[in-house]
């Protein structure tokens, strides 16, 4: 099954799509080969929001937020897929109040 990212990048407003069957304690662990999680934010019934560092090469690094599905719906291909389309749908807005999709990932 696939895997879909969600990060909102701070700074920029830009968000990349997650699914990670892995969202529960996560702090230092590195999502993508590039975010490394900082702090949890929030934890609900669906899923987990987690501030996180996007790192790169000479010492790069700009805050985000990673939105993750939680284990047990992970494996859901309903769930993957609502998640998926709430990234197409928010992708197409473009309003102030809304951070914009950047990317999806599998």
């Amino acid at each position: 099954m696939g895997r879909f990212h969600q990060a909102n990048i701070a700074h920029c407003n830009r968000t990349i799509v997650i699914h990670d069957e892995r969202a529960d304690d996560s702090v230092g662990r590195v999502i993508l080969g590039r975010y490394r999680v900082v702090l949890p934010l929030g934890r609900g019934g669906q899923g987990a929001v987690d501030l996180a560092r996007g790192e790169g090469a000479e010492g790069f690094a700009r805050p985000v937020v990673v939105k993750r599905i939680l284990a047990p719906l992970a494996r859901d291909p309903l769930m993957l897929e609502q998640f998926a389309r709430e990234a197409r749908i928010t992708a197409q807005l473009d309003h102030p109040a809304i951070v914009p999709v950047h990317s999806l990932e599998q």
